[in-house]
């Protein structure tokens, strides 16, 4: 049996003592305190019980205490490993970051790039694209390009119809137009020599000099703000506003 068996054991029995001790105890009692011998037996084996159970208690205690440090350190042991896997996952979270933020700006940057040689090589871009969405919108080139000529005015004016929703649905998702002045078409003006040569323009006996004196014929128009297409050049061709359509299978039909 080992020492930790024994101590089992010994730990198994502890709940024993103070019975033996009571037995002891009587046995001393009954033997009298004028048998010198026994009662010194008997106070030597008392002491010697209490003397291990003492010790025994003591095993314990510092059984406990081993068993406390040993969890203690393998509790610090164990956060430490905590602490490097937690560092470790940071640094590589940074070093994703980082490399994302990169790879943005890498991306950024050659969209720039792209752009910039896009319109370089076709400049005109934008607005071939224009034409190209009010074509596909409102067959405007159709309209401007066909001779009316032979139509009558209904026919014409049923045409203009489909014309005019479609090229207003193209001109307001890419222009916010505002008029070039408020006052009303028809009424008497009165410019001063410092009014707006671009949002006026002046026909008819215009003196040398202001105030000038007219009516308004026209309100104007200005782009208060532009979002011209993205450049279909790509998809396209360079000047390409509306490729020919071509229905295969037509002959068949």
């Amino acid at each position: 049996m080992n020492g930790a068996g024994i101590l089992r054991g010994v730990f198994n029995m502890r709940r024993f003592l103070p019975a033996l001790l009571v037995v002891i105890l009587g046995l001393g009692y009954f033997a009298g305190v004028d048998q010198v011998g026994n009662g010194a037996l008997i106070r030597n084996t008392l002491l010697t019980l209490v003397a291990a159970f003492v010790a025994f208690e003591a095993l314990k205690t510092v059984a406990k205490a081993q068993s406390l440090e040993t969890a203690q350190k393998m509790s610090e042991k164990h956060v430490a490993s905590l602490e490097h896997a937690l560092k470790h996952s940071e640094d590589r979270t940074r070093r994703e970051h980082e490399e994302f933020l990169k790879l943005k700006d890498e991306i950024v940057k050659l969209k720039s790039e792209l752009h910039t040689k896009t319109s370089q090589s076709f400049p005109h871009g934008g607005a071939v694209s224009l034409l190209s969405l009010l074509q596909e919108k409102g067959r405007f080139l159709d309209f401007i390009m066909d001779d009316v000529t032979p139509y009558s005015d209904a026919q014409v004016g049923a045409a203009a119809r489909i014309v005019h929703k479609g090229c207003k649905g193209v001109i307001e998702d890419y222009f916010e137009l505002t008029r070039s002045t408020n006052e009303g078409e028809g009424l008497p003006l009165t410019l001063n020599e410092h009014f707006d040569h671009h949002r006026f323009r002046l026909i008819g006996q215009v003196p040398d000099a202001a105030p000038y004196h007219g009516k308004l014929i026209h309100r104007g128009w200005v782009a208060a703000k532009i979002k011209l297409p993205v450049n279909q050049g790509e998809q396209k061709g360079p000047f390409v506003i509306s490729p020919a359509e071509v229905e295969i299978g037509a002959l068949h039909s």
